[in-house]
């Protein structure tokens, strides 16, 4: 939270005033958790302020959390995704922006619809529970009241108090049914609340680690995958095949073609990625065309094969436009393919496979490079 603080002190914009202290500080110090101390803080917010108006970024929450991330180097992936954009002399619009918080720090909205939904439930089982108390204390008194109408009838047995207490326990009785009427509907209600509820955040869950164009897997979802599998790898000293691959030059689709097909190259290769592993492994789109794949118990070799298939079927589909027939021209990948070795960093092992990505694309594209060629490069 001091960041944050630091960070109004030093801007040149009056964020507090537009946006709010609350709104702020809920969206930055509490969910976005940043840990510097205060020196490096005022530089990072300064630098990032700076950059920000460099290329005409509004001052929001939003954005500046993308910003001060990017001059602190705290996510790789979010340092490189700018770095394109920025050597690409791309404008920062919007939806642009919009785009790069939500890929980076889309968790918050799952996060928020987590707590929100714990919230609602929790208030719909202490209503829940309010009702039971309720109607099993009016039940308690019915049974006590019955209990004491008897005693009394047993020691004055006479005709009008049997009809007095008969009326009586008539009367008791209907209105526990009543409570007990008005009780089952609150709970089937409640019932419909809490599945309506669990739908909801199982849309949103699947959702955020859903990409929405290509239908796999996006970044968060392979993220928590990784770690997953690394756990598994090392626990059981399985093997552990990673592939990164990228579409090369897909800007030049993009600006010959427009956004449209470029879209349609992207699921075009998400396919082809799908159809060459089998249900054991998982595929993702890592950002923009760039995907990730992670093979379980598959060799160096295998993952080689695998990514030789996928390099195979993409460069020998010729695609063109479905209207007009014009063809859009070779669509090839580049893949880089690594193992994890025993007790290496995450890191280290990501890094591996994104440099022999860098090696085939330096090498001219359309082709796959494994962790053994890229030793005997270096060496």
């Amino acid at each position: 939270m001091g960041m944050v603080k630091a960070f109004f002190k030093l801007s040149p914009y009056n964020v507090i005033s537009r946006y709010g202290w609350a709104t702020v500080s809920s969206r930055l110090g509490r969910d976005l958790d940043f840990l510097d101390d205060v020196d490096h803080a005022s530089q990072f917010a300064g630098d990032a302020m700076r950059l920000m108006a460099q290329y005409r970024v509004p001052p929001t929450p939003q954005n500046f959390a993308v910003w001060y991330c990017f001059v602190s180097g705290r996510d790789p992936g979010l340092c490189k995704t700018l770095d394109l954009l920025i050597a690409k002399g791309e404008r920062f619009t919007d939806f642009q922006n919009a785009a790069i918080f939500e890929r980076f720090f889309g968790y918050l909205k799952e996060a928020a619809t987590v707590e929100e939904t714990g919230e609602t439930m929790s208030r719909i089982l202490t209503r829940v529970d309010t009702l039971v108390r309720r109607t099993s204390t009016k039940t308690e008194n019915y049974q006590n009241a019955l209990s004491g109408n008897t005693v009394s009838l047993s020691e004055n047995g006479s005709s009008n108090d049997l009809e007095d207490v008969a009326k009586l326990i008539a009367d008791e009785t209907q209105k526990i049914l009543s409570e007990h009427k008005l009780l089952q509907r609150r709970l089937e209600e409640s019932g419909r609340q809490i599945d309506d509820l669990q739908r909801h955040l199982h849309a949103v869950q699947k959702e955020s680690r859903t990409d929405g164009l290509t239908g796999i897997a996006n970044r968060k979802k392979f993220d928590v995958m990784l770690r997953q599998q690394l756990n598994i790898a090392r626990e059981d000293k399985r093997a552990l095949c990673l592939i990164l691959a990228d579409i090369d030059h897909f800007k030049k689709v993009n600006d010959a073609h427009g956004h449209q097909m470029g879209d349609q190259v992207l699921k075009f290769v998400a396919l082809a990625l799908v159809s060459a592993v089998d249900d054991k492994d998982f595929v993702a789109r890592y950002g923009g065309e760039e995907f990730a794949l992670l093979l379980p118990d598959k060799s160096l070799r295998d993952g080689v094969k695998i990514a030789e298939q996928i390099r195979f079927s993409v460069g020998r589909r010729r695609l063109q436009k479905r209207k007009t027939g014009e063809p859009i021209g070779p669509v090839t990948v580049s893949l880089g393919v690594a193992l994890y070795q025993p007790n290496e960093p995450l890191s280290r092992f990501f890094k591996r496979a994104d440099d022999c990505l860098y090696q085939a694309k330096q090498r001219g594209r359309n082709k796959v490079v494994s962790e053994t060629q890229l030793d005997s490069a270096a060496a």
